[in-house]
């Protein structure tokens, strides 16, 4: 029902041999709260992680933060923010800061 909080989650998780991928293991999981500043609904606040293991290198992780807002019936905006640990085909060491802004349109 719009405008009533609500919380969603989830989690999924994959596994593929060497042979057959790059990728040899991923997990995903988050979460997606709704009304959290609006009672209209016409919000949501999402936080997730994604890492992944390439073979022959170590796990690249990202943890994102995101939220969007109804501006009206068809347009939204949506600022995004993720921190990337470990990013393949940087140093070692080195860690990346992604922001992006989104200006969406819905029929």
């Amino acid at each position: 029902m719009q405008g009533e909080r609500s919380i969603n989650a989830f989690v999924t998780g994959g596994y593929a041999p060497r042979a057959t991928d790059a990728a040899t293991a991923s997990i995903t999981c988050g979460a997606t709260l709704t009304s959290l500043f609006s009672k209209s609904g016409a919000d949501a606040l999402c936080a997730g992680l994604a890492t992944v293991h390439l073979d022959g290198q170590k796990w690249e992780t990202a943890i994102e933060l995101n939220y969007r807002y109804q501006l009206g019936r068809y347009f939204y905006v949506s600022p995004d923010l993720q921190w990337i640990l470990n990013p393949i085909g940087a140093p070692e060491g080195k860690h990346a800061l992604a922001t992006t802004l989104r200006l969406g349109f819905e029929l």
